[in-house]
C-alpha cells in the first residue's frame, strides 16, 4: 500500500523535496565544515555543492 503513495506523487512535489533536502543538507554542512577547517562558510558552501 506504501508502494502505491510513492508512485502517486508529481515530478514537481519530487523537485521540491529534492531542492529542500540539498537546501537543508547545505545549511547544515557549510557552517559545520567552516568551523571544522577554518575556511569561509561562502568556500565551504560552494564545496558542499
Amino acid at each position: 500500500m506504501q508502494h502505491d503513495a510513492i508512485q502517486r506523487r508529481s515530478l514537481p512535489e519530487r523537485i521540491f523535496h529534492a531542492v529542500c533536502f540539498e537546501g537543508i543538507a547545505t545549511a547544515i554542512l557549510a557552517p559545520t565544515t567552516a568551523w571544522l577547517m577554518q575556511r569561509s562558510v561562502l568556500e565551504m558552501g560552494g564545496l558542499t555543492i
